[in-house]
């Protein structure tokens, strides 16, 4: 025994020599950056870049978990690939406070803080010395205050303390209900309109902060901007993906693997309207004792197993819903069935080229009651249109139709920041 712990001495005096010599023979450091370095106009793009990523990222695990916590997505253990009993959880709206939980909530913080910290580098670190590195700083501060509030508005709309309070922390503060946060984040947002003379631009944020104002109830506010907002022919704002940065909904709810179905009203819709095919994208698979259930199809797999299907953040005909959904409001003048046909014709099947049908000049628009032959609502087309991007969670909050009563209509801030943060209980 004395003998093998001799040897074993020797062993470990001679690897730290060895070790020891190597370190102190090895040559400069080449790819170390420090962050002083990074601190030039000319870095300030690859900033907005990994914000542009950042947003990607956050979006595609949010969206299928929002939809899953609302009646839009089901998990149901008769399809063979529903496994996870987080997801069960979730769509019974009792969402655990567990690793999945904790993934929602930093992703959409780090998104924030991202943003937050180019503002404070942009205002603080970097000198713009001409008229040149003026444009880059004038183009980084419309960015940085799009995503951080942007960044604001998800921790808002889809966290929360308990089951019916929305609301988050920010950089370990005491917890801040919704509303508030939303207000911080339109007055981020307004503050990135003056930043650009961008005229896409312009009218891509007034529709964020036209849905926010919507969201919150001031419809008065919402008009204005849903007004100067986005119109026919405007381009999406997109979370989009790649090859290395891939559409998380390929493996938890599309065709790879889809532990989440789609409601069987989607299908519903499809039987009773076959022109919705253009935007409601579904396809019918069996599972266990010939239980038939649907699969959303809009996220598609490119090559390898890879989706890169980009997912709407906001486009020219949500705006135009919400244009819709205020004039029934009474909030602004116009003609909201007129705005309604003009998304359902914009959406076109591949196959067959026909676009949805539009509603007959005899056709009511309402908010929320139920569709006949005369009246249509505003949450109807809004569940057709808007299908697949997170948006369900907040309509059916809003207008009261929570599908589960007295469950979490929010998912938790997760323990780990509760635990970490002083004033959590404050």
């Amino acid at each position: 025994m004395k003998r093998l712990l001799i040897i074993l001495s020797l062993l470990c005096t001679t690897a730290f020599m060895s070790c020891d010599e190597f370190v102190t023979n090895i040559e400069p450091l080449y790819d170390r950056v420090l962050d002083t370095d990074l601190n030039g106009p000319v870095y300030i793009d690859a900033f907005v870049a990994g914000l542009q990523n950042q947003m990607a990222y956050t979006l595609d695990d949010l969206t299928y978990n929002a939809d899953g916590l609302s009646d839009e997505l089901l998990y149901d253990m008769r399809n063979s690939q529903a496994t996870f009993s987080s997801f069960q959880n979730t769509d019974n709206a009792t969402p655990a406070d567990n690793e999945e939980a904790t993934t929602l909530f930093r992703q959409a913080q780090e998104l924030r803080q991202l943003a937050d910290t180019l503002i404070y580098r942009i205002n603080n670190n970097i000198s713009f010395a001409d008229s040149a590195s003026r444009v880059i700083k004038e183009r980084g501060l419309y960015h940085a205050n799009l995503y951080a509030a942007y960044g604001r508005y998800l921790l808002a709309m889809y966290h929360g303390k308990d089951e019916v309070t929305g609301g988050s922390t920010i950089n370990l503060s005491g917890f801040i209900p919704s509303n508030q946060i939303l207000a911080t984040a339109i007055t981020m947002w307004k503050e990135a309109l003056t930043h650009t003379t961008n005229a896409y631009e312009k009218k891509l944020v007034n529709s964020l902060v036209a849905r926010t104002y919507l969201f919150i109830g001031d419809y008065t506010n919402a008009a204005t901007h849903a007004q100067a907002g986005l119109v026919k022919g405007d381009a999406a704002l997109l979370g989009k993906y790649n090859a290395t940065n891939d559409n998380g909904w390929r493996a938890n709810a599309g065709t790879v693997r889809a532990q989440w179905s789609v409601d069987p009203r989607f299908k519903a819709y499809l039987n009773s309207d076959p022109t919705e095919s253009a935007r409601i994208l579904i396809s019918q698979k069996t599972g266990t004792g010939g239980f038939l259930f649907f699969v959303q199809t809009k996220y598609v797999l490119a090559t390898d197993n890879i989706t890169i299907t980009p997912i709407e953040v906001i486009d020219w005909q949500e705006n135009n819903l919400m244009k819709a959904e205020l004039v029934v409001r009474g909030a602004m003048a116009g003609d909201a069935r007129a705005l309604i046909n003009e998304v359902r014709t914009s959406r076109v099947d591949a196959a067959t080229k026909l676009s949805v049908s539009a509603l007959a000049a005899t056709v009511t628009i309402t908010l929320k009651d139920p569709v006949t032959a005369t009246s249509y609502s505003i949450y109807v087309e809004r569940d057709k249109e808007l299908m697949l991007r997170g948006n369900r969670l907040i309509d059916q909050r809003r207008f009261g139709l929570f599908h589960l009563a007295g469950r979490w209509q929010y998912f938790p801030i997760s323990s780990a920041e509760k635990a970490r943060n002083p004033l959590w209980n404050q």
